[in-house]
């Protein structure tokens, strides 16, 4: 193995360590909002917890995981162009996963906003700026 490849290969290891350790603490945060009811001091589940976690689970990925993890992969784009160093491989790799994680998050969110035009046309909301009035699940008990 050459130099650079045990450089990014002790770059990615440590990034790696540092992104799972705080993801450990936060998603024993987050994992308490996934679920609706059931937990002690709540009520019990119906069915239309079951749609709210659903909902809750699109939300967590849309908002709080797929944002991160394409800013880690943009760093790590970012390592492979630095180490390039005259390498057109690697900085073609770099160039690759910088493009990659961008048109994937614009992807989740360009989706996420089409869905929200189309669907507020159908929910006589008007689509943009109505962001409320058909993703929002109220349980009536």
């Amino acid at each position: 193995m050459n130099k650079y490849g045990k450089i990014l290969g002790f770059i990615g290891i440590t990034v790696l360590f540092i992104f799972f350790s705080f993801s450990i603490f936060a998603s024993a945060v987050f994992a308490q909002g996934l679920v609706p009811c059931g937990n002690p001091g709540q009520s019990a589940c119906t069915v239309c917890d079951f749609f709210v976690l659903i909902d809750n689970i699109i939300d967590f990925v849309a908002i709080k995981l797929a944002p991160p993890l394409a800013l880690l992969l943009i760093v790590i784009g970012a390592v492979f162009l630095i180490i390039s160093s005259g390498s057109q491989e690697l900085y073609n790799k770099g160039k690759n996963i910088i493009t990659m994680a961008i048109v994937g998050l614009l992807i989740i969110w360009g989706s996420w906003m089409i869905i929200d035009v189309v669907m507020g046309a159908i929910a006589g909301g008007g689509g943009l700026g109505t962001l409320k009035t058909w993703n929002t699940i109220d349980c009536k008990q």
